[in-house]
């Protein structure tokens, strides 16, 4: 409840929600000083048709001339003129308030500079941790995007991957394959089942056993002149003749 004057001049109580301003109306901290220089005079005029004693309707009038010709009124910095705008409507609802309530008004004519720096510093200060937490929002944003790390694959596209990687048959051939490596399978015979028999007789190489005496050591059958065999036990098995193999 607030007290206000009703009709007749004596106080009356109010509810304090018949008394707030509507919605659709611009709260006094938010206008510019071309809206408030314009709404100053209609706002005088209202009160004198409405019977104001012509003292109070001085007061405001000096009040506001006093907010208009303050240092914050022009200022640059957005802090300062918020918080003027601020005081003037505080102060403002508060003197007119104390109007039914006798001897308890002030002269609102007189600007308190102590509680305009006051009221400045906490516009600041509000303006300041609406920005902090701002900040502070978008920082824990990034941070979680970064840490989150890139989208995880499908569970396809990984079973995929895990079946490449696991199967056995799977390996990777070298595109330009070297000479040993592009030769055919059935080509690579190994040198045991080329050293027979024919491959000795028309090879210099000295066979395990000699063609002609059958011997063991170390000889080469085309030069081996010998007519029995190496234990001289029997003839030789074959001659040689102009490096030819005679049986």
């Amino acid at each position: 409840m607030v007290p206000t004057m009703g009709e007749d001049g004596s106080t009356v109580w109010v509810s304090a929600a018949a008394t707030r301003p509507s919605t659709g109306m611009i709260p006094d901290r938010n206008l510019t000083t071309v809206d408030f220089a314009q709404a100053v005079p209609r706002m005088i005029n209202s009160l004198e048709e409405k019977g104001w004693p012509k003292q109070r309707v001085l007061m405001l009038a000096r009040f506001w001339g006093a907010i208009m010709i303050h240092r914050h009124w022009n200022s640059r910095d957005k802090s300062a003129h918020r918080g003027l705008m601020l005081f003037q409507e505080e102060q403002r609802r508060a003197w007119h308030n104390a109007i039914p309530i006798p001897a308890n008004t002030w002269d609102i004519s007189i600007i308190n500079e102590t509680v305009i720096t006051r009221t400045v510093d906490r516009v600041y200060r509000d303006d300041r941790n609406k920005q902090d937490l701002s900040n502070d929002f978008k920082q824990k944003s990034q941070y979680s995007s970064s840490h989150n790390g890139p989208a995880e694959p499908s569970s396809n596209s990984h079973g995929r991957r895990s079946k490449r990687s696991t199967s056995p048959s799977h390996k990777r051939w070298s595109a330009s394959p070297t000479k040993k490596s592009s030769a055919p399978r059935n080509t690579r015979v190994s040198t045991s089942t080329r050293s027979g028999f024919q491959g000795s007789a028309h090879s210099t190489c000295s066979p395990a056993v000699c063609a002609v005496c059958l011997g063991r050591n170390s000889h080469s059958f085309i030069e081996c002149t010998a007519e029995r065999l190496w234990d001289s036990a029997f003839p030789a098995v074959a001659t040689c003749n102009n490096k030819q193999l005679l049986l």
